[in-house]
């Protein structure tokens, strides 16, 4: 049975997660209407509204960056998550892992969550800063032509520590400030359910704690005449069959030549299983023994 993780490492998670995030953006939002607030006041606002804005500024703004950031990142985040989800029970996993390793995952958990904040916090500050700019563009015909450019170099927020920085800087350095915590959220999110989920499901699996739920593989094809490396099989069916030859199901390969048969395990441990490629009738089906502590990933060719 797992050890829970310390109460020095819980108190650390939960002050990157939710009060530090929020911190930063009352930080940056309250000096525009009351100068007058301190740090202080700013941050006991933040440990009694940081989980609440946490967890709903966190969501909102997931579903956002999938609607609108086309970025390969995070359709592979999804499909790693998407995977894992369906390959591991992940909520038996986390009563399994020890004190250290829950502590690694949480705490990876949090820092991804804390970019992902910084991340909005930051884009919507740079919007902000981005209108009180264009604010002083759009008066400026009113004014003399050497005001005008004076107004627009004048536009500031100011800080808690009091200092007057232009707008347009601001707005510059907080889009930057946004970009690189998405692409930290990102990293953090890789390195969790790309590395460290798989990772700790495959160790405890092949213990002999049963963490699969699916068996899953690849189809490839070899070609020496087109390519030295094999090519996956795109969308043709994956036939898994028991000992007497009858099918048990079928899927279909993805684009990467990738296959999953989930909700399969652990009824079909221990038995003897074949896979077959019904688009490529000359090719036996590939028969395995699925033991209780293998890791159920097949590897499926063709030439």
């Amino acid at each position: 049975m797992t050890s829970p993780i310390g109460v020095a490492a819980f108190a650390f998670r939960d002050f990157i997660k939710y009060v530090l995030p929020t911190t930063i953006a009352l930080a940056l939002f309250v000096p525009l209407f009351n100068q007058s607030i301190s740090l202080d006041h700013i941050f006991v606002v933040a440990l009694i509204i940081g989980y609440v804005c946490s967890i709903l500024i966190g969501t909102l703004y997931e579903k956002l960056i999938r609607s609108v950031h086309k970025d390969r990142r995070i359709a592979e985040n999804d499909r790693f998550l998407q995977l894992n989800k369906a390959s591991w029970d992940l909520k038996k996993l986390t009563v399994l892992l020890t004190k250290d390793e829950s502590e690694s995952i949480y705490l990876t958990e949090s820092y991804a969550t804390f970019y992902l904040l910084i991340s909005a916090y930051f884009l919507a500050y740079g919007i902000t800063m981005a209108g009180i700019t264009a604010y002083g563009v759009c008066v400026s015909p009113f004014l003399d032509f050497s005001d005008s450019l004076w107004t627009i170099v004048r536009q500031y927020a100011q800080t808690i520590i009091g200092l007057k920085i232009p707008s347009l800087f601001l707005g510059v350095l907080s889009f930057i400030f946004a970009k690189v915590g998405l692409d930290a959220y990102l990293m953090e999110n890789y390195a969790l359910y790309a590395v460290y989920y798989p990772a700790l499901a495959e160790k405890y699996h092949r213990n002999g704690c049963m963490m699969a739920k699916a068996i899953w593989g690849t189809v490839t094809v070899s070609n020496p005449i087109l390519s030295d490396m094999p090519q996956p099989v795109a969308d043709t069916a994956v036939e898994i069959l028991d000992s007497s030859g009858r099918v048990l199901r079928q899927v279909t390969t993805d684009k990467k030549g990738a296959f999953l048969f989930k909700g399969i395990l652990p009824e079909l441990v221990e038995t003897d299983l074949a896979f077959k490629l019904p688009a490529y009738p000359d090719r036996p089906p590939t028969s395995i023994f699925m033991a209780r502590d293998q890791i159920p990933a097949v590897s499926l060719w063709t030439t």
